[in-house]
């Protein structure tokens, strides 16, 4: 069990429908005493090394550091965290969608209302536009000046960050879910395939065979990594062999990547977790730490990794060092 802390929080569901309104007020990140964040301590025993920096509602699915800050969703609520020990800040935003973290000119992109809007961390929506593609079947992703999404028909799409006309992508493609960028090109997997396509259009690439629904995606250095099927897996971004990274895996939980490792949760059941890591060339694999730990969402940052985990139906954000 976590040690019990005076810290804050955050969340998001991927692979769903982005709709709701974001009319509700920002407020600041509290704990049940009205304090605002305090310092990162230690998780206890039964996760040795590992630090607790705040907060996160249970489920948490998206988290990115920027500049020492802490950025994560839920679909519904946006929670700002800086890892300084100053207080943080949550923004309604929408109602189950990816969201993109865009600081400082945009803050947050996000569909609310039925449409695209930025919200800044005053609480104020401006919409980007609407578009027959929406809602966003994977969530929204950022790259460039580009927001890119996948849409219910099957297709993946592209709209410049500032709003204005929406582009195809992609078309026909096999249950749109989580997207990556490699270069100027977009990576998706399209049934049993792994794919990548230019981002401005064109002909799509195949990469690798996949088995199952992939629920987990990113590059790392000049490897694509995913998790699908109870297995970790990376191929070079132009394709060729696959390298297994994990196999046997039962239950879904997060991915990182450096660009020299990989890391996942692997959920061991009855509430625990062991986090793994192995170096992209392959070799050995090590256990960073095994405790109670649940699925979430994780970053690597400065040498250590960001995850998120729920204890008793409170979520937290911890951080462990990469190198033990």
């Amino acid at each position: 069990m976590l040690a019990r802390t005076t810290v804050v929080a955050t969340c998001l569901l991927v692979g769903c429908s982005c709709h709701g309104d974001s009319k509700k007020s920002p407020r600041p990140i509290v704990d049940d005493a009205g304090h605002a964040a305090r310092a990162p301590i230690d998780a206890g025993p039964g996760l040795r090394g590992v630090s607790i920096h705040g907060r996160a509602p249970a489920g948490a699915i998206q988290l990115e550091i920027r500049d020492s800050v802490a950025w994560m969703a839920n679909g519904e609520e946006v929670y700002r965290v800086p890892l300084d020990r100053s207080a943080g800040q949550v923004v309604p935003v929408s109602s189950g969608c990816r969201v993109v973290f865009d600081p400082p000119s945009i803050d947050v992109v996000g569909v609310a209302d039925g449409q695209l809007s930025t919200r800044s961390l005053d609480g104020a929506a401006t919409p980007l536009g609407r578009s027959p593609s929406l809602p966003a079947a994977s969530g929204l992703f950022g790259h460039g000046d580009e927001l890119v999404w996948g849409t219910l028909d099957d297709g993946i799409v592209a709209m410049a960050r500032k709003g204005g006309k929406v582009r195809t992508v992609a078309r026909k493609v096999k249950g749109v879910g989580p997207l990556a960028f490699a270069g100027d090109r977009v990576v998706f997997a399209d049934g049993s395939a792994l794919r990548s396509v230019p981002l401005k259009g064109g002909t799509s690439k195949k990469l690798a065979d996949v088995a199952g629904r992939v629920d987990g995606l990113l590059v790392a250095g000049d490897r694509i990594v995913w998790r699908s099927g109870g297995m970790v897996a990376s191929v070079a971004e132009s394709g060729g062999e696959v390298r297994v990274h994990a196999s046997g895996l039962s239950r879904p939980g997060w991915l990182a990547a450096s660009a020299s490792a990989v890391l996942w949760l692997d959920m061991t059941g009855d509430g625990s977790g062991a986090i793994r890591s192995q170096s992209l060339a392959g070799g050995d694999v090590t256990t960073l730490v095994e405790g109670p730990l649940s699925a979430g969402a994780a970053t690597i940052d400065g040498g250590h990794v960001y995850f998120t985990a729920d204890d008793h139906g409170n979520g937290y954000l911890l951080s462990l060092p990469l190198q033990r």
